[in-house]
């Protein structure tokens, strides 16, 4: 095999490797739309996570077989125990501006973290997660006023303890570059850790929230 042949098959090699890990991602579940926040009230703010279950995992459990027993059956109609994790990320403005800190300065940004477990869900339903976020607090630390903003959010999808591939489930400011959103990710599940319980699912507050995704465990 001379160097070209050997170059263009590499090249092969690595685009079909890309291209095998592409599918992986949005092959259960995906989002379905952006994540927002509004003001829900006086003392609530409200983060909204849209998704859109694509496909049942537990096929691929079975890889290509019929189930041979009770415990290997289900319906594949339904999923259920999926799991939702959100991290997000405000830039502590008061803080910033009281240290005289540049606009950049990672030292100002604050991470919060809530997460809810579904009990079952409708394979190819779409549906929205909603949780809370204090209205004070964001106010007391300069979060934007009445309109916060999110400098960054990352999704986790999991069940069984198997995280699934979801496109644009990581978001930093405008930073596209994988190393940087992963790095992001880390800080995110690390330092939300001591604001544990100041976000949490909306439907701590008012089960109505769950109109839009269906029953869920209960603490």
């Amino acid at each position: 095999m001379n160097k070209l042949t050997f170059a263009i098959v590499t090249f092969l090699f690595i685009q079909l490797a890309m291209y095998a890990q592409d599918q992986d991602f949005d092959k259960f579940v995906s989002l379905d739309g952006k994540v927002t926040i509004k003001r829900e009230s006086n003392h609530w703010f409200k983060i909204s996570v849209p998704f859109q279950l694509i496909s049942n995992p537990d096929f691929d459990a079975l890889e290509g077989r019929k189930p041979r027993s009770r415990e290997e059956l289900f319906n594949p109609k339904y999923l259920d125990n999926l799991e939702l994790n959100l991290f997000i990320c405000f830039r502590n403005e008061f803080a910033r501006k009281f240290l005289r800190a540049e606009k950049n300065d990672l030292e100002n940004l604050q991470y919060y973290s809530a997460s809810l477990k579904c009990m079952i869900l409708e394979v190819g339903g779409n549906y929205v997660a909603h949780f809370l976020f204090p209205a004070a607090i964001a106010e007391r630390d300069d979060f934007g006023g009445s309109y916060p903003e999110l400098i960054g959010y990352v999704i986790d999808f999991s069940r069984k303890g198997i995280q699934f591939d979801v496109s644009d489930s990581i978001m930093f400011e405008k930073y596209k570059s994988k190393v940087t959103l992963e790095k992001f990710k880390t800080e995110a599940r690390s330092k939300s850790l001591p604001n544990e319980g100041i976000l949490i699912p909306a439907y701590k507050v008012d089960q109505s929230y769950l109109r839009d995704l269906g029953p869920v465990y209960l603490d």
